[in-house]
């Protein structure tokens, strides 16, 4: 009798799943496969295929404009939509294979509904679990234009339905989507103007990344429509509207093919049935603490784009890595400090950690060091790295970083790795790399680093017997 009471209790155990995600887009399905290592047993619910849905579409149109630089604009956009279709299957196929051969990760498709803070159901089918993840991700608003069709604008998502022979185009907002999204059109022949409230379109980046997409943005096919308040729209043509605006009390017009939106993105919060209240903030987004729980929740979190942190990319694999190790019993805490950001146009902008102004707003004493990549390092890896900057406390140990080049994943990573670990900055100058590695430029920054900081701090005063020491130094 013991046995079979046993028995029964076991198989109760094994329809009770340690985590359940509500998402399977990138960060859900990011967050499944690193459970997976835990051999945590995982159910993800959604109510469309599981896979990368439209988070890439910006990226792959900027990286099909400048792989296409030159192409006739009928062409480009005639082979936008099978390109940008073709990779992300792939990538989604890459997702499937590596989870959903393993048996502790398994999906269902539908709409989820709460029905306790230990059973939720899809359809008539319930499910027990222990913790509850939300990382369904964000969405863009239906564009309230009256009287305008639909066809007549889109969002982000919908690049690849873009027609073919357009010529001009409003984007309305000046956020990191509309930027890349300028510069990918304006590289293919088309006239983008952005058309804004704000004064400045730049004022969520610190100084060095806006003086730098400043330069970058000085665009004959670029058209700046800035503190305008839009007041009417109008058809001219069958594939023409005239977006008359008010600015500085003066009124003006601007006649475009189409109207791209990327201002009404918002947190997916409201797709899911609960019997008992979510708090949100008042853009929408689940409130957390810093180690993902959401308000008044013991067993529920919220990951990605939902929670509202930060609607950047790649940052789900971030929050995705953090919360597993809460969810499996290693502590760890989102440090808002600590993501990296990329802007994918070119050259590319990367910057993570502290900028100038919240260092100087947090009071804490730091040293400011440039350091222009050598022209060698152009040379060698067919490209320009150009500028790297680096916040760093009286330690030494790394605060922020702003990079300005091509391809700075590689060096994001080491300084990423340098200021998790609260590696000393100068001490990357003894890093072992392989050759020609694009981090050799970080282990010469950090060489200049010590010559200018910390043989300072040795109170080396004068210059020849600073030179003796750093010819020491680099014949050692």
């Amino acid at each position: 009798m013991r046995k079979k009471e046993k028995k029964n209790k076991e198989v109760i155990q094994e329809k009770i799943y340690n985590v359940v995600i509500i998402g399977a887009g990138q960060t859900g399905m990011t967050l499944a496969k690193i459970l997976m290592k835990y051999n945590s047993s995982v159910l993800l619910i959604d109510d469309k295929d599981p896979g990368i849905k439209s988070s890439l579409d910006v990226k792959l149109f900027s990286f099909l404009a400048n792989k296409n630089k030159g192409v006739k604009t009928d062409k480009f956009l005639s082979i936008l939509k099978p390109e940008m279709e073709k990779m992300r299957i792939e990538s989604n196929s890459h997702f499937n294979k590596s989870i959903f051969e393993n048996s502790s990760v398994h999906f269902i498709k539908g709409k989820p509904k709460i029905i306790s803070d230990q059973i939720i159901s899809v359809g008539e089918e319930n499910f027990n679990y222990k913790k509850l993840v939300f990382a369904n991700g964000s969405y863009y608003k239906k564009l309230d234009i009256p009287g305008i069709q639909d066809k007549m604008y889109i969002d982000p998502t919908q690049i690849s339905d873009l027609d073919q022979g357009l010529e001009t185009v409003a984007i309305y907002g000046t956020n990191w989507v509309s930027l890349e999204l300028g510069q990918a059109l304006t590289k293919i022949g088309i006239k983008v103007y952005f058309v804004d409230k704000n004064v400045n379109p730049f004022n969520d980046f610190d100084d060095e990344v806006e003086a730098t997409l400043k330069k970058q943005f000085k665009n004959k096919l670029i058209g700046w429509c800035l503190e305008s308040e839009v007041i009417n729209h109008q058809f001219v043509s069958d594939n023409t509207i005239r977006i008359t605006m008010i600015t500085d009390s003066k009124q003006h017009s601007i006649e475009v093919n189409k109207i791209i939106s990327t201002e009404t993105r918002v947190p997916n919060t409201k797709s899911v049935e609960c019997p008992f209240e979510l708090f949100v903030n008042k853009n929408g987004a689940f409130i957390i603490d810093s180690s993902f729980k959401m308000k008044d929740q013991q067993n529920f979190y919220a990951i990605g784009d939902v929670n509202g942190l930060h609607m950047y990319p790649n940052q789900g694999y971030y929050h995705a890595f953090l919360l597993s190790q809460n969810l499996v019993g290693i502590s760890s805490k989102l440090d808002v400090y600590n993501f990296s950001f990329s802007l994918n146009i070119q050259p590319s902008i990367s910057f993570y950690g502290m900028n100038k102004n919240q260092i100087e707003h947090s009071q804490i004493s730091y040293n400011e060091f440039i350091y222009e990549f050598r022209d060698d390092y152009k040379t060698k890896l067919n490209n320009q790295i150009g500028k790297i900057k680096i916040f760093t406390n009286n330690k030494h140990e790394i605060l922020g970083a702003i990079l300005i080049g091509d391809k700075l994943s590689e060096l994001i990573s080491l300084l990423i790795m340098a200021k998790q670990n609260k590696i000393k900055f100068h001490k990357l100058a003894w890093l072992n790399l392989p050759f020609f590695s694009k981090a050799e430029g970080i282990r010469d920054a950090a060489l200049e680093y010590y010559y200018e900081f910390v043989l300072d701090e040795k109170k080396i005063k004068t210059k020849t017997k600073i030179k003796k020491i750093t010819k020491k130094i680099k014949k050692d």
